[in-house]
């Protein structure tokens, strides 16, 4: 009888364990989500930023310069941003359930 109460505890501990675990995996989820949907929002900005930005003849080279260069570095770290936000969604999710037993 012992043996077994022992047994029904250490499976209540085990399935309270992968419930936060499941809890803290869709926290996880969630923030991830929201920073790839911010960054793709801010791509787009920046794609707006080039297409839509015409700027005088009489502009300044090198303030054109330093606004073309910051959009274009603003728009590669926004996509590597949704890339890499992307791929721990999907992957990260086979990865927090195997946990460290692999």
């Amino acid at each position: 009888m012992l043996a077994a109460d022992k047994l029904l505890l250490e499976s209540r501990i085990a399935r309270g364990a992968v419930q936060l675990k499941w809890k803290e995996f869709g926290l996880h989820h969630l923030n991830l989500t929201t920073v790839g949907t911010q960054a793709a929002v801010m791509a787009g900005f920046s794609i707006t930023a080039l297409i839509e930005f015409a700027p005088s003849p009489d502009a300044n080279r090198a303030l054109l310069f330093l606004f073309w260069t910051s959009n274009m570095v603003s728009l590669a770290c926004n996509i590597l941003c949704v890339a890499t936000t992307t791929m721990l969604s999907v992957y990260g999710s086979s990865l927090s359930t195997r946990g460290a037993d692999g």
